[in-house]
């Protein structure tokens, strides 16, 4: 079902392009366990991406609309190792090691 988008949201969707990305991006740091090891997880991020119990929230998906500024659509499956990664640093590794 395509629900309305708020005006400030159809601004973004029209402003968006290939060459211009108008999306947001997330960054999370996590600190492993005591003696968990790359094994551990690895299994841990791969659980979390299979996993179909994601809020409706992170659902929705824009879609473009010739009659409406732009409409919010539902997604079956909104885990996606394409736009999820998982990336670690060789240990020891400060924060900067990340820019």
């Amino acid at each position: 079902m395509l629900l309305p988008m708020s005006p400030t949201d159809s601004l973004f969707l029209l402003g968006e392009s290939r060459e211009h990305p108008m999306h947001v991006g997330g960054l999370a740091l996590f600190t492993p366990p005591d003696g968990a090891d790359a094994a551990e997880l690895g299994a841990m991020f791969e659980t979390a991406v299979a996993s179909d119990d994601v809020a409706p929230l992170f659902r929705k998906r824009a879609r473009r609309s010739v009659t409406t500024l732009g409409q919010w659509g539902g997604t079956p499956r909104p885990m996606s190792t394409s736009i999820i990664t998982c990336t670690a640093t060789p240990s020891p590794s400060p924060a900067a090691c990340l820019n």
